[in-house]
């Protein structure tokens, strides 16, 4: 609480919403944090020219390519995670010669997607009159409506919490 007037027959106190600035600030962080980590992937593989896979990945802010041979991937698979609740993410994995790369960065829970973007992979790899792969993950989108969720509830936290004056006087009692 803030003392904004003292004097012998007046007291005037303005209490400082703290935990609601701090909670808004939170959500907002929380909010742009989700934005930032949830990008794109890009697997293009193409034997009739190059003869290599490129893999790109942006988010908002960064932007990578990688760049290996199709002869030296063997298979896709499906990377599995469980958090504490038990339940089970996955994303998709080419094993290569020297390493295994993620095609994201995170793991989602769309089985389906993830299970059928490792089939069309091995079918690539498996099937040398195949000429080209081009694959897509985009989840931008999730990352924008993550921070319109989180960030927006923060926002209002902010802005519509109400600071009010507490004034007392000693002939009466009043709340401006």
């Amino acid at each position: 609480m803030r003392l904004v007037r003292y004097t012998p027959s007046r007291l005037t106190l303005r209490p400082i919403p703290w935990d609601a600035w701090i909670m808004g600030i939170l959500l907002i962080g929380i909010g742009s944090l989700g934005m930032l980590a949830l990008g794109r992937a890009i697997l293009e593989c193409d034997r009739v020219g190059s003869n290599q896979c490129t893999l790109s990945s942006s988010s908002w802010f960064t932007s990578e390519a990688h760049s290996f041979p199709i002869s030296s991937m063997h298979e896709a698979t499906l990377e599995t995670y469980e958090d504490s609740e038990g339940e089970v993410s996955y994303r998709v994995s080419i094993t290569t010669d020297q390493s295994s790369i993620p095609l994201t960065n995170v793991f989602l829970k769309d089985l389906r997607k993830q299970d059928r973007d490792a089939y069309a992979i091995n079918q690539f790899i498996n099937t040398p009159e195949a000429n080209h792969l081009y694959i897509k993950q985009d989840k931008r989108w999730v990352g924008i409506l993550f921070f319109i969720f989180f960030g927006g509830f923060g926002l209002l936290l902010l802005c519509l919490n109400k600071v009010e004056v507490f004034d007392f006087d000693k002939k009466k009692i009043h709340y401006a």
